[in-house]
This record gives C-alpha cells, structure tokens and sequence, in this order.
C-alpha cells in the first residue's frame, strides 16, 4: 500500500515565475529573500520552510522579525501564489 506521494511542483507539476514573486518579496520589504531565489534549492528562511524545519507560524513570525513590521499569512500567501503562472489543469488538461 502506498502511504506517500511527493510531488515536485516546481518546474514540474506547475511553471514558476521567479521574477514575478520576487517582485512580491519586495514589495513586502524582503529584497535579500529576492535575491536569494533558486529555482532548485530554497535557502535561508525559505529553505528551512521548504524542509520542514520551521512552522508557518515560526516563518512568518520571523520575517516579520527581518521586515520590521508584522506580516500576515495572508500577505505571504499572495506572495507563494506570486511563483505559479499557471495551474495543473491548463497545462495538462
């Protein structure tokens, strides 16, 4: 029985825009994470996030640390939404 599946989204399963979401990155204050982007490998606060070792609660809590200001989750929702240009149905359907 198979008890899990692990998707590669990026590049894969849906096309990413850096630009795009680094645009948002800075618009939310956060141009190192910007200029930190890979399409690969994640790194800093984002790659802790993208290994499992930070909650979201922790992440955001902690950007808002470096931001000066308190973010919201929905703030960084727009911003993860930022990266994808397209959806699985569109390029597969």
């Amino acid at each position: 029985m198979i008890k899990t599946v692990i998707f590669d989204m990026g590049g894969v399963i849906i096309t990413l825009d850096e630009n795009k979401a680094g645009k948002r990155f800075v618009e939310l204050g956060m141009k190192e994470f910007a200029e930190k982007m890979d399409p690969y490998k994640q790194s800093g606060l984002n790659g802790d996030l993208e290994e499992g070792k930070l909650s979201e609660e922790e992440y955001r809590r902690q950007v808002s640390e470096k931001v000066g200001r308190e973010v919201s989750f929905e703030e960084l929702q727009q911003t993860a939404a930022a990266l994808s240009i397209e959806d699985v149905a569109q390029r597969h359907g």
